[in-house]
């Protein structure tokens, strides 16, 4: 089946009525009518929600500040632990290379 501009259009077509069918598609409404319908909104009222947001804003500002100062601790105490771990297991290692010295055996003179 070869695809022509005519093929196309009656496919179009066939699909558009499928969903009109299905009430996917609403009916258009002008844009006269839905400003008729629109809610008119005093400006003081957007104005109080934009300074709720300004200042969550600010707050979540400051808390992001305290978070990175105190990831920067977390940090600083990570390597001071990894340090530490790094000595002990250093010295854990010269250990095991030393020689351990026997200690004496008393022997028990048979009577």
């Amino acid at each position: 089946m070869k695809l022509t501009s005519d093929v196309l259009k009656k496919i179009i077509a066939e699909e558009v009525a499928k969903f009109q069918e299905s009430k996917l598609f609403g009916d258009m409404e002008s844009t006269e009518d839905a400003a008729k319908d629109a809610e008119e909104v005093e400006a003081s009222e957007y104005a109080d929600s934009l300074e709720n947001h300004i200042n969550h804003y600010k707050a979540l500002g400051l808390e992001e500040a305290r978070l990175i100062k105190r990831l920067g601790q977390i940090h600083e105490a990570k390597k001071h632990v990894a340090a530490k771990a790094k000595k002990a297991k250093a010295k854990k290692a010269d250990e095991a290379k030393k020689p351990v010295a026997k200690k004496p055996v008393a022997k028990k003179h048979a009577k």
